[in-house]
């Protein structure tokens, strides 16, 4: 199973496993729609995508680092039901990953502005891309180990019975308020912001076609070389909201949840 620093270690890596190599302008080809597809559903990664993403990544200064939407930790009120705090942190959760949100963060850094026209890469494309390679890699990385789809049903599990053990504390808490029952349902609240958070990573890891992996696969060799030492660049990505307890740990291909 993940532990957080392998979640970590892998997610900071997999976007700049690409970096350094190419050197030519990257022509004209077909790209997929920067939007409209889900999370957990990613389209096909291409040859013709991969050169482009990794000629303009070699392109770039060597300080010039991609950069998530910066994260806030949403403030859960006492009175949220479990199932409003899940959905409000699924809502959260997603909208880091917003490739319309990644792109105006792209288009208004001047640098990265500079960059995109210069390579004639769309601010949404460039996104896109970032998010579907760092996907590609990590998944590449994990999937002769993790079974996904079980993590999928296993974590869906676990919160099937924090949701019902936060509705009981609230029932409790309604007819006799107590200091350590609502210390309790913070650290429910907690550890279900934390397994939603699971939930969407393992999605987005599963979803990842098998010919996307492939195509990394493929191209590992000189890839892996070109891997440089940026290991904190999505720790914030994936820490918060993570903690410990909570995290799968690598171990057996189908444990998940302690």
């Amino acid at each position: 199973m993940l532990t957080r620093l392998t979640l970590l270690c892998a997610f900071s890596v997999a976007l700049f496993l690409l970096i350094g190599c190419g050197n030519s302008k990257p022509q004209k080809v077909t790209m997929v729609p920067a939007s409209g597809w889900d999370l957990s559903n990613p389209p096909v990664l291409s040859e013709d995508e991969l050169a482009v993403f990794v000629t303009l990544m070699k392109a770039k200064p060597e300080k010039l680092q991609p950069q998530f939407l910066p994260i806030e930790t949403p403030t859960i009120p006492d009175y949220v039901t479990p199932q409003q705090l899940l959905s409000a942190q699924r809502r959260h959760l997603r909208a880091r990953f917003d490739i319309g949100q990644q792109a105006i963060l792209f288009s208004s850094h001047p640098s990265w502005k500079k960059l995109l026209a210069e390579q004639q890469v769309e601010p949404e494309v460039f996104a896109s891309l970032l998010l579907r390679v760092s996907c590609a890699v990590m998944s590449e990385q994990f999937s002769t180990n993790i079974d996904f789809s079980k993590q999928l049903l296993r974590i869906h599990e676990r919160i099937d019975v924090v949701v019902s053990e936060l509705a009981t504390l609230e029932a409790s808490l309604k007819q006799l308020p107590h200091e350590s029952g609502r210390q309790e349902r913070l650290r429910l609240q907690r550890q279900l912001t934390s397994l939603a958070a699971l939930e969407l990573y393992a999605a987005m890891l599963n979803g990842v076609p098998a010919e996307s992996r492939q195509l990394i696969r493929e191209h590992s060799k000189e890839l892996v070389p070109l891997l440089k030492d940026w290991k904190k660049t999505f720790e914030s990505v994936l820490a918060a909201g993570v903690e410990d307890g909570v995290v799968p740990v690598v171990g057996e291909r189908d444990s998940v949840i302690r």
